[in-house]
């Protein structure tokens, strides 16, 4: 869990910047971050720590009182700052007001507003803790930000769609279904792909990896832009040959080209052990999270197995039928 990370725990969070119109007041922003506030509770959420080792423990919402909006929101005035100055100011806001965050007394939720005057549009730097937000809750958030200063610019106040399954609700069904007898019947399952991880085969390099080596830091990337066509064959096409989905394509060519890798270096190894992610948002029997904001994001441990030749590997990678696709 993330309570485990090393670092500054508080500053765990999402964020986004966004354009303000010009001539925006205020008072109307914190009207209608008073208004997000009061629809997710998720957003007033805070850390419980045990009594006796001071860890966390669980999670609690914090009551509303009729100044959390006002609370929330900073304000920078930009007028006149251009180039180097008017990013210093953002970068300088943002850094303040991830400071503000702090998960045990309940404030998940900062907002820093770069009011460039009457004339010019602004910016809104919204900061989010990430125990109280997922990629998925932005999609609802921002719709409803804009909804809500709409309905405070008219006078009125927002009123959000209390409808659908709450965060609290879908942690309680989900803890109860942990217990279930269909669940404790994967339980055997679950751990044999724990287990995965302590086989030498299941590396996806050269050696383990290593905590204090192994950071952020030190991390790379490569992004490759594919053609409209081949874009097409990807995720339209492709699946539908194998009879399964886009992340059944992507990792299976992971394990064949993980293969392919160790073969050339004369490796051992017929498999990889990897955690995948998903939005964890599968809705069971009667529970609605369309419209619900939280962390919800799943990781789970797959185990990816590739027994092939060398001849069966290069007709895979030729499109071929060695995997039995038709």
């Amino acid at each position: 869990m993330a309570v485990g990370r090393r670092g500054d725990l508080r500053r765990f969070h999402q964020g986004v910047l966004v354009r303000t119109p010009a001539g925006l007041l205020q008072q109307e922003l914190q009207v209608a971050l008073q208004a997000l506030l009061q629809s997710h509770p998720a957003l007033r959420l805070r850390l419980v720590r045990s009594e006796h080792e001071g860890q966390a423990v669980g999670l609690q919402v914090v009551e509303l009182d009729d100044q959390a909006g006002a609370r929330s929101l900073t304000r920078v005035d930009m007028s006149g700052l251009q180039g180097q100055g008017w990013l210093g100011a953002l970068q300088a806001g943002n850094e303040a007001a991830l400071g503000r965050l702090d998960p045990w007394s309940g404030c998940m939720l900062q907002a820093v507003w770069y009011d460039a005057g009457e004339q010019e549009a602004g910016r809104l730097r919204l900061v989010i803790h990430h125990f109280a937000v997922d990629g998925v809750s932005w999609r609802i958030l921002l719709p409803e930000l804009q909804a809500a200063w709409q309905a405070a610019r008219s006078g009125q106040f927002y009123q959000g769609d209390t409808e659908g399954t709450s965060y609290g609700r879908w942690a309680r069904q989900l803890a109860e279904q942990a217990h279930s007898a269909s669940r404790q019947q994967e339980l055997e399952y679950w751990q044999a792909q724990g287990e995965s991880l302590q086989q030498p085969e299941a590396l996806l390099g050269l050696r383990a990896l290593d905590a204090s080596r192994d950071t952020y830091a030190s991390a790379g990337s490569l992004t490759v832009q594919l053609a409209p066509a081949d874009t097409a064959l990807l995720l339209g096409t492709a699946p539908g040959v194998i009879h399964g989905s886009v992340n059944d394509l992507l990792l299976g060519a992971l394990v064949l080209a993980l293969q392919q890798w160790r073969e050339r270096r004369g490796l051992g190894g017929a498999g990889v052990r990897i955690d995948l992610e998903s939005h964890g948002r599968e809705e069971g029997r009667g529970q609605d999270l369309s419209r619900t904001v939280g962390w919800f994001t799943s990781l789970f441990p797959v185990h990816l197995h590739a027994q092939l030749s060398t001849e069966q590997l290069r007709q895979a990678l030729a499109g071929q039928a060695a995997l039995g696709w038709h």
